[in-house]
């Protein structure tokens, strides 16, 4: 059974996270490591949390818990332990514990990895939002845009909702006011 624990910068468990969060993303996804840290410890909506399994990490997922939906930042298993259905579990835990639809980015489908990691999220109840431009602002000065897609579970809908989402996300995330 998988628990999430939140957990700030002052935990046993944060080094380990953080290792695998700089593991898991490249520096065009992730912000810097200090501001990383502030935010754990001090942004009452940013959530960062270890997920838990028989007494030891097995993953991260961190999120901003917004008004009408969480967003999903970064999620990640520890590499030794990915395609045990340790991902699954914590997705699970996630949209149960929540009463807001969940979105999160992904890449395009440009290579067998990106493809997989769409059908995973499509098989936990995300839908892709395809009809819509989205690009992931810059996480620091100087840093490059990326173009991504949004995937929302129920609750949200492509046509109506896309705008005050990527507005949401772009203002409280990358500190970009559309």
């Amino acid at each position: 059974m998988i628990n999430l624990e939140k957990i700030n910068t002052g935990s046993d468990l944060y080094t380990w996270s953080e290792k695998l969060w700089l593991d898991s993303f490249p520096e065009i996804e992730r912000r810097d490591t200090a501001l990383q840290r502030l935010n754990t410890d001090t942004c009452p909506i940013f959530n960062y949390n270890v997920a838990i399994s028989e007494n030891r990490p097995v993953g991260l997922f961190t999120y901003w818990d917004f008004e009408k939906f969480i967003y999903c930042e970064h999620f990640a298993t520890d590499k030794s332990l990915r395609g045990k259905g340790y991902g699954s579990e914590i997705l699970k835990k996630v949209i149960s514990k929540t009463c807001k639809p969940l979105v999160l980015e992904v890449e395009y489908p440009e290579n067998e990895t990106s493809r997989r990691r769409i059908e995973f999220y499509k098989r936990a109840g995300l839908r892709v939002w395809e009809t819509q431009k989205y690009v992931q602002p810059p996480y620091r000065k100087g840093g490059e845009s990326l173009p991504l897609l949004l995937m929302a579970t129920d609750g949200l809908e492509e046509s109506s909702d896309f705008p005050k989402v990527m507005s949401v996300i772009h203002s409280n995330v990358y500190g970009v006011d559309m």
